[in-house]
């Protein structure tokens, strides 16, 4: 039987979909896609009616395409209202044996969060730094004798009613959330080195109409800020500049620009209508240098 797992990404301007298929405790991407939707703004689903209408057509075309229907998935959520705070608590042992198992690893937890989250909030993250059992510090706990058991940690959370009609909106498709996760962990998870994982590191993800910033202390995600300026701010400045349209600009930004430099030094030059149907000729190079500009710009900014 195939194992797949779904991760459905709703923020910023956009509905993104990723499909993985486990093979010999591996994972494969079978299949990926996204659609554009008016229903989001600043993180938050402003017009539920708009975003499941493009979350249907997306479900819609992933059947077609692979036969799989989608009722469960892994919900990706932007950072913009997310909250964090470094915990500790400790609970202490009562088993006859005072062997530490699972389960007291999920009383800890829930002590946890009982005594750090709000009526009004709900965690997302909860990523212990430190274990300690006796107050001597241990990597992983279970199956260690003793009487005592705490743990360091961070703690993800967002207000209920940001979270939450992310939840409304996928159980009216009939679809169950298995997990939340923030979408600059997924980031950070696919570029992770020995180096990020072992020291102090950001993480920058420029999407449509926001930039995320991460802050990452030895690979957990310790907090982070948004900027309202995105890719269509620097494409809205070259629509501009060149009397095209913005879906002409984003053209050009998905198949002419390039900020390698490594880029071999032969350009392409580009025919485009302004928006005055006159046809003008645009270097890549030089459109590049424009978008490169206007991306050091903006990351001036954070």
């Amino acid at each position: 039987m195939r194992k797949v797992y779904t991760a459905l990404e709703i923020s910023d301007s956009n509905i993104k979909l990723l499909i993985l298929e486990k093979i010999n405790n591996d994972f494969f991407p079978i299949y990926k896609d996204k659609i554009d939707t008016n229903g989001l703004k600043d993180g938050k689903i402003l017009i539920e009616s708009e975003v499941a209408n493009s979350l249907s057509i997306l479900l819609d075309n992933c059947f077609k395409r692979t036969g799989i229907k989608i009722d469960k998935t892994i919900l990706i959520v932007p950072t913009v209202n997310a909250s964090f705070m470094a915990v500790g608590d400790s609970i202490e042992i009562d088993n006859l044996t005072t062997s530490i198992s699972s389960y007291d690893l999920s009383k800890l937890y829930s002590k946890l969060r009982k005594d750090n989250i709000t009526y009004n909030t709900e965690m997302v993250m909860l990523k212990p730094i430190t274990y300690y059992v006796d107050g001597l510090p241990v990597i992983n706990p279970i199956g260690k004798e003793g009487l005592n058991l705490e743990t360091r940690s961070v703690l993800g959370f967002m207000p209920k009613n940001v979270l939450y009609p992310y939840f409304t909106l996928l159980h009216n498709l009939h679809i169950d959330v298995l997990g939340v996760i923030y979408n600059l962990v997924g980031d950070y998870e696919l570029i992770k080195t020995p180096e990020t994982n072992s020291s102090l590191s950001v993480m920058i993800n420029m999407g449509d109409d926001l930039t995320y910033i991460g802050i990452f202390n030895k690979g957990v995600l310790i907090n982070s800020s948004t900027l309202n300026l995105g890719i269509n701010f620097i494409l809205k400045d070259i629509a501009s500049t060149y009397n095209i349209s913005l879906a002409n600009a984003k053209f050009l930004k998905d198949n002419y620009i390039s900020l390698s430099s490594k880029s071999s030094g032969d350009y392409d030059t580009i025919n485009l209508d302004t928006l005055e149907n006159i046809n003008i000729k645009i270097k890549s190079e030089e459109v590049s240098k424009m978008f490169g500009s206007r991306l050091v710009s903006v990351l001036r900014s954070i």
